[in-house]
């Protein structure tokens, strides 16, 4: 089968970009490891999620024998076809324009791309990062995170009894393109796909959608993470030693700092200050920044704790930096206002690191003793969920050095398992389109 993966337009950072490059990534490892010909994916996405340097990670595989990189031209069939070798390429790269920023770019991904899936023979796309596209004469499969897009923070703010902020003229019509947008996608594609329940139900309610129709297919640790906990003796000490060449220290809690508005950034920044000057031991925080506005309104808040070595800033950490510091930590910090799929968090528990966070569903897959719930809308309650989780944590991080001194670790879900089930989807909506 012929797949189209519409990897979107990120930016530089976030979850979507980490989901949709890890995905990539477990469908090559896939196809390494299958032999033969294998099936062909033809990836559509701008240069911040197919950058040079992720094409350069992922043409280094031994499935990838040979890759077009041009946007137009002979079509897909002309780059899959038998090679001298007798070998096919089975991904090729279709790297879509970056005029008109973000939004823009979405807009003229509805005209460019069904043109580009026709001339590229694709048998189903699949989009990975919310948005799918409204042709129907294409089969589609779309992965939902979340709802953020048309509907930002209004659940949970009405939930906590918080009137929302007023919206700009912009936010407004952004909103209510999404809106729309989610609304016809809904109605056109052949299969959705949500991380969790919750995400799943809520499609269903607000679109009038019948729930099985919708299916969860939960997220999974990449590979990176992976490697850290099945050498997790061995790694565990190399990220003291590299941890404490930084200036970390125990007990430390990790933040991550966005300006998106869900990441709640200031009330996080002031539950830390408040939870600092009422613990009998003052943690540390570790700040994960990938922005530059970000680290500056970071930079400036945590001034005072900057200076006194209460607080530091780390940025662009990498994958690997990222394992490092998770595994060390006393607490993760992620009082998030609106997340579809939490991704900080979920890696965080399956570190064995607890998190203070409002609920989320894949909660419900960890122990009750990691899972430190507050309302992230009350300072109160993050400062008193993160002061009850820092008072556990001692004996969290005893029971985590056992099982890593003892060679054992958590059985985690995978990014491969993700990937897998969601091949099984492809195969299945193309099974019941073949009989229609």
């Amino acid at each position: 089968m012929r797949i189209g993966l519409y990897l979107g337009r990120h930016g530089t950072r976030g979850g979507m970009l980490v989901y949709a490059q890890d995905f990539v990534r477990a469908l090559v490892e896939t196809e390494s490891g299958r032999g033969g010909e294998g099936d062909e994916y033809i990836l559509y996405g701008d240069s911040s999620v197919l950058s040079e340097e992720f094409l350069a990670e992922i043409t280094s595989g031994p499935v990838l024998v040979a890759q077009g990189r041009s946007l137009l031209g002979l079509g897909a069939s002309g780059h899959f076809k038998p090679l001298p070798n007798g070998k096919r390429c089975r991904f090729l790269t279709r790297v879509l324009p970056g005029i008109f920023g973000r939004l823009g770019g979405y807009l003229l991904d509805q005209v460019l791309l069904p043109l580009l899936l026709r001339i590229d023979r694709v048998q189903l796309v699949h989009s990975l990062t919310n948005c799918a596209l409204l042709s129907k004469r294409l089969t589609q499969v779309v992965t939902v995170h979340d709802l953020y897009q048309a509907y930002p923070l209004s659940d949970m703010s009405s939930a906590a009894g918080v009137k929302p902020p007023r919206k700009s003229l912009w936010v407004k019509l952004r909103e209510l393109y999404y809106q729309t947008l989610f609304a016809r996608q809904f109605r056109s594609v052949d299969r959705v796909i949500a991380d969790s329940a919750p995400v799943a139900k809520e499609i269903a309610d607000r679109y009038k959608l019948e729930r099985n129709s919708i299916v969860v297919v939960p997220l999974g640790l990449d590979d990176q993470f992976q490697r850290y906990l099945r050498n997790r003796q061995q790694s565990a000490a190399d990220a003291k030693e590299w941890r404490s060449s930084i200036g970390l220290r125990s007990p430390y809690v990790v933040m991550f700092a966005s300006l998106d508005p869900r990441k709640n950034l200031m009330r996080t920044v002031r539950a830390f200050k408040a939870a600092v000057k009422a613990a009998d031991v003052a943690p540390q925080c570790a700040v994960i920044v990938s922005d530059a506005r970000a680290k500056e309104v970071c930079l400036r808040e945590l001034d005072e704790e900057l200076k006194s070595g209460s607080a530091i800033v780390i940025a662009d950490a990498s994958r690997e930096e990222l394992a490092r510091i998770l595994d060390g930590a006393a607490v993760t910090l992620v009082p998030t206002l609106g997340e579809g799929f939490g991704l900080p968090a979920f890696e965080s528990l399956s570190f064995g690191v607890p998190i203070v966070s409002p609920p989320l569903e894949f909660f419900r897959d960890f122990p009750e003793n990691l899972r430190f719930p507050c309302n992230p809308f009350d300072e109160k309650s993050i400062v008193a969920a993160l002061g009850l989780a820092l008072s556990r944590s001692i004996s969290l991080a005893v029971e985590r050095s056992s099982a890593a001194a003892g060679g054992k670790s958590r059985t985690v879900r995978t990014i491969a398992d993700a990937a897998a089930d969601t091949v099984a989807i492809y195969r299945a909506t193309l099974l019941e389109r073949s009989f229609i």
